[in-house]
């Protein structure tokens, strides 16, 4: 994992130094758009540049937030997205669908039959048979079909009520950030980012004086030497 901070933003001339290092061996780069807990945005262009320049396959995982393309207020936070090798999103978050709505898309949808049909099993079609169906191009070859509730609701909402969507779910973002900046010292806000806002309580006054050496006592239990607790000697 190649970061720059700990939540977790890439260090770009790190990783440029590691393909550097892999000398054309072959290699995965994994970007993420929109961190689930900060709502990170990886540069995918940049990114993108990177595995052209190496010859590396540039996976992007959106499960959270692929459909920040979908408004013009965000939209740049994907920018370089359709660079990518591949890329995985969850309709079940942004979209507001059923659980166990995942997918993905490939640019060389070829290389899927190959890599999950099974050519050896004869009472099957071939990947390339319209009988075969999606089971065939993924992993599991037996599923319900999880792109009805999708197509239902792209159908019934459309481009303009999904960036509807995205926009009130960020407002939401902002509003909650902004009335934590308010609670003065009640929480620590540790990012107000687009979709996501991330806090944590803030942490205790630091103890005067060096900490005393010795095991740690468990709450609620006697001090050493008081005398409570001690067994009664027969």
């Amino acid at each position: 994992m190649c970061a720059r901070d700990d939540v977790g933003r890439v260090d770009l001339a790190a990783l440029r130094r590691r393909l550097g290092e892999l000398d054309g061996a072959p290699a995965v780069l994994l970007a993420t758009a929109g961190e689930p807990n900060a709502g990170e945005f990886d540069p995918l262009a940049e990114l993108a540049d990177l595995a052209e320049a190496s010859g590396a396959w540039l996976h992007v995982d959106g499960a959270f937030g692929l459909f920040a393309a979908l408004s013009p207020r965000t939209a740049h936070l994907t920018e370089g997205i359709e660079r990518a090798d591949s890329i995985a999103a969850d309709a079940h978050k942004w979209l507001n669908v059923p659980y166990e709505s995942g997918f993905a898309l490939v640019r060389e949808p070829g290389r899927l039959g190959p890599a999950f049909g099974m050519p050896g099993a004869a009472y099957l079609p071939g990947p390339d048979n319209p009988r075969g169906g999606y089971g065939l191009l993924g992993p599991e070859s037996s599923r319900r079909a999880r792109a009805l509730p999708i197509w239902a609701t792209l159908a019934a909402y459309g481009r303009t009520g999904y960036r509807e969507l995205v926009e009130r779910r960020c407002d939401l973002a902002a509003h909650l950030a902004a009335t934590v900046d308010e609670a003065q010292g009640r929480l620590a806000l540790r990012h107000p980012s687009r979709p996501a806002v991330m806090g944590a309580p803030p942490p205790p006054p630091a103890r005067a004086g060096p900490r005393p050496c010795g095991p740690r006592r468990r709450a609620g239990s006697p001090p050493p030497g008081s005398g409570r607790g001690a067994r009664p000697r027969g």
